[in-house]
């Protein structure tokens, strides 16, 4: 997962080329079209969101899920009240931080894109052709509108998500919450991890420090 990270982003998209352009071993040819464009975007920002994800799904504890699963929850109940909203706060950060490389990105996107007016020009390699052609005010400009855009996705990404008991009023969830020694996003703010779990409409709240199970 590490390799868009160590791999020059030019030699990534001669890869690209090479495997999906029109002499490629692939079979499938999407050189020059939107599908390349998203395909190399793909390729160099989705180690940002794993990054941002992994290290939360593997800090969440078991005990909330078995005691889920002893209720008579279905998985994808399971999945959809326990395990998501824990990794919501690190989803969205990895998809700013992606967002915000998508923007800039240059090198993987110049020789598979085409750069066709309308069709795959991406803004990036519109900043090159502008400084080329002699026009550094107007190449200047979309850099200014892409730093404005990249920060406004990393803002969003990295901004604070708070879920709150509607009982008690109590925080659930603090994307801002780290545990001591370098704790990971997205870990309920009080260490105690509440779902609700039960099908057709009963409700119970689970707490891993009291190891309780109530009804409400």
């Amino acid at each position: 997962i590490d390799l868009p990270f160590a791999l020059p982003t030019i030699v990534a998209g001669l890869v690209l080329l090479a495997l999906y352009g029109p002499s490629g071993p692939v079979g499938i040819n999407v050189a020059y079209t939107r599908i390349a464009v998203v395909l190399a975007l793909l390729f160099v920002t989705l180690p940002f969101v794993v990054r941002a994800v992994q290290p939360v799904l593997m800090g969440l504890e078991r005990e909330a899920e078995e005691a889920a699963e002893s209720l008579g929850a279905k998985p994808w109940t399971i999945f959809r009240r326990i395990i998501l909203p824990a990794l919501r706060p690190a989803m969205l950060a990895g998809v700013g931080l992606a967002f915000g490389r998508a923007v800039g990105e240059f090198g993987s996107i110049v020789l598979i894109s085409g750069n066709l007016p309308y069709k795959t020009e991406v803004a990036s390699v519109l900043v090159y052709g502008q400084i080329e052609s002699g026009n550094t005010n107007g190449a200047a400009a979309v850099s200014v509108l892409l730093l404005f855009v990249s920060f406004l996705g990393n803002s969003a990404g990295s901004s604070v998500i708070r879920v709150v008991d509607p009982e008690d009023g109590s925080v659930i969830i603090d994307s801002r919450y780290t545990q001591p020694g370098g704790g990971q996003l997205g870990q309920p703010a009080d260490m105690t991890f509440r779902g609700v779990v039960a099908d057709m409409g009963s409700v119970g709240q689970m707490s891993a420090d009291s190891e309780s199970v109530a009804y409400s």
